[in-house]
């Protein structure tokens, strides 16, 4: 077996594999929905309740390398300067699916005369690999 930066392969081959297409998917379907439908379709397909407390370690775990594989492929692969909406709908895609409590976040703020936006993920009301101090930079403008 092969490891590297949390990742031991062949056992995480299925999961980059699936955030790779998953980030073609995505990338298509933003631009064929609106952002709140787009919520919407990948809140249908939620499993389970929502009655997780918060993440406990082999779900961190897991999230924390979708985070970085998501991140890795954006960045590397595509050359995306704002690799977090695409990001952000794959974890929450995840925690939908392993019933956690999560929601996206999409705000605006004015920077240099130019309006920039941000999306981010909260995970049992906390938000994920952001600083609150970044984020109180940006008016919500959507909930998911």
């Amino acid at each position: 077996m092969f490891s590297h930066k949390g990742f031991v392969l062949p056992r995480d081959l299925s999961l980059l594999m699936s955030v790779f297409f998953l980030l073609i998917y995505y990338s298509i379907l933003i631009g064929l929905l609106p952002i709140r439908k787009l919520l919407d379709l990948i809140e249908r397909n939620r499993f389970g309740s929502d009655e997780k407390i918060g993440l406990g370690h082999p779900e961190e775990e897991t999230l924390g390398k979708i985070y970085r594989a998501a991140t890795y492929f954006l960045r590397r692969v595509w050359h995306s300067e704002r690799p977090c909406l695409r990001r952000t709908l794959i974890l929450y895609r995840w925690c939908c699916r392993q019933g956690i409590p999560s929601r996206v976040m999409i705000g605006v703020r004015k920077e240099k005369g130019k309006l920039q936006s941000h999306a981010w993920f909260e995970v049992a009301g906390l938000p994920y690999k952001e600083s609150k101090e970044h984020l109180n930079t940006y008016t919500p403008i959507l909930e998911g």
